[in-house]
């Protein structure tokens, strides 16, 4: 049986993760990993290491964000109040 709530969808999940990891910073660290892994060898990387190396960024940074919105909840709650995890 599946649930059709509405908001219980994969499109409203997607956008549920979306929203808590905000793509834009995790995606800067992913290439900021890209280009220090260019800077250090001299050369591009080979396709699997830069995408290895852009993902362990993107999935480092993004859980850091995530683990400080846990963490800073009460802190949100005054400071940013339209936050989608305050509601």
């Amino acid at each position: 049986m599946s649930d059709n709530s509405p908001g219980t969808g994969i499109a409203a999940k997607a956008k549920a993760v979306h929203d808590l990891v905000k793509p834009e910073l995790p995606s800067a660290a992913g290439v900021c990993v890209v280009a220090g892994e260019v800077i250090a060898s001299g050369s591009v990387p080979e396709a699997s290491i830069g995408i290895l190396g852009f993902l362990a960024g993107f999935f480092i940074s993004g859980t850091a964000m995530i683990t400080n919105d846990y963490f800073d909840l009460e802190v949100d709650r005054v400071n940013h109040p339209a936050d989608k995890l305050i509601k």
